[in-house]
Order: structure tokens, then C-alpha cells, then sequence
């Protein structure tokens, strides 16, 4: 048998990959493999191609990671804020409920201790005066949540049901912030205090 590329000279094996004979001047020997000039050079650029691709791939993971890693660095602090703003609100809406209960158990004693029952339009005003009661306490919360963070009072903020400003008071090193006219929500006192920013709600 004859080399394929060169007939006077005898092969000394066929290619692996195109099965063609191949004399020894054409043979390339990889391991226990044999593959002409022209097979061994795609095997050589499909290996240089391959081994670029992982290098490639593994410096793309690599920035991937760092990406990542600093992708969750700058945004677990928004994540904790959002949580917090989440837990404050969620606090706010329990707070509110809370207080409308109390509230109306509130009414329904005293109805039942007058021993009347309610008119329609004592009971809407009743509703009136609840709905007006959580409307003020979610700005006290608001006015406590600015509180709590250091932040200033915003002054514009007031309740619906009255167009008095809020009262803000220096006492020692801590600040109160009062409801200007408590008895139009027929309670005797709202405030808040930068040294315990919870609203407080009195009878």
C-alpha cells in the first residue's frame, strides 16, 4: 500500500480520522493515534479553539461571580431597607387596626352604659370619627418613623380634621410632636416623642 500523498513511498498506517494511507514523512503520531498532515492540523485548531473557549468561559465566570458578589454587597442594604420599610408599614397597619378595635369596643361601652341605642346618624358619625382617628395616627406614624431615623419633622404634615399645624416641643434633649385639638376626635391626647417613637393615643 502506497502513501496517498506520495506514491512512490510506502504507508506505514492509515489516518485515523480520514482513513487514507499516509507514509511515515506524513504521519503525525498522537498517543497511540496516527492522522495526516492535514487531519492532525484540524485537531490542533479545534484543541487551541477548545481550550480558548474554557479559558474564556471560566474568566466570564469568574467576573460573573465578582459581578455577583458585588451585585448582593450593594444590594442587600436596599434589601434590608425595603424590609424595614415592609416590617414599618406592616406595624402601621396593626397599630391602626389596633386602635380602631379599641376604639369602637370604646363606643360600645359607653353606648351600652347610656343604655340607648345608636342612631344612623350618631353611628356614621361614629365611623366618621374612626376613619378621621386612623387617617391621624398613620401621620404620626410617619411623623414617628422621622423620628426614629433622625430625620426633621416635616411640618406640613398635619391631621385631616383640623387645619392647625401640628405641635412640635423641645423638652430637655427630646422632642414631642401633639395633636393641636385632640377633643375633635373626642380623645384627650396624640403624640409622639423622639425618645420613644410610638404614637400614643389617650382617652
Amino acid at each position: 500500500m502506497k502513501c496517498e500523498h506520495h506514491p512512490g513511498a510506502p504507508a506505514v498506517g492509515d489516518c485515523q480520522n480520514c482513513v487514507i494511507p499516509i507514509c511515515g514523512i506524513c504521519a503525525t503520531h498522537i498517543g497511540e493515534s496516527v492522522l495526516c498532515e492535514r487531519c492532525e492540523s484540524v485537531a490542533s485548531t479545534n484543541e487551541y479553539v477548545e481550550q480558548r473557549s474554557n479559558e474564556s468561559n471560566k474568566s466570564q465566570m469568574g467576573d460573573l461571580v465578582h459581578d455577583g458578589e458585588h451585585s448582593a454587597a450593594n444590594t442587600a442594604p436596599q434589601v434590608s431597607v425595603s424590609k424595614t420599610k415592609s416590617t414599618a408599614k406592616r406595624n402601621i397597619q396593626l397599630a391602626v387596626t389596633l386602635l380602631s378595635g379599641i376604639f369602637i369596643v370604646f363606643q360600645i361601652s359607653i353606648s351600652a352604659r347610656s343604655g340607648g341605642t345608636s342612631s344612623q346618624e350618631e353611628i356614621a358619625a361614629e365611623e366618621r370619627t374612626r376613619d378621621q382617628i386612623q387617617a391621624c395616627m398613620l401621620i404620626f406614624w410617619e411623623i414617628a418613623t422621622q423620628l426614629n431615623e433622625g430625620q426633621q419633622v416635616d411640618r406640613s404634615l398635619r391631621c385631616e380634621e383640623t387645619d392647625l399645624p401640628l405641635l412640635v416641643v423641645s423638652e430637655g434633649d427630646d422632642l414631642r410632636v401633639s395633636h393641636p385639638r385632640p377633643e375633635a376626635l373626642g380623645l384627650t391626647g396624640i403624640y409622639v416623642l423622639r425618645s420613644n417613637p410610638v404614637p400614643i393615643l389617650l382617652d
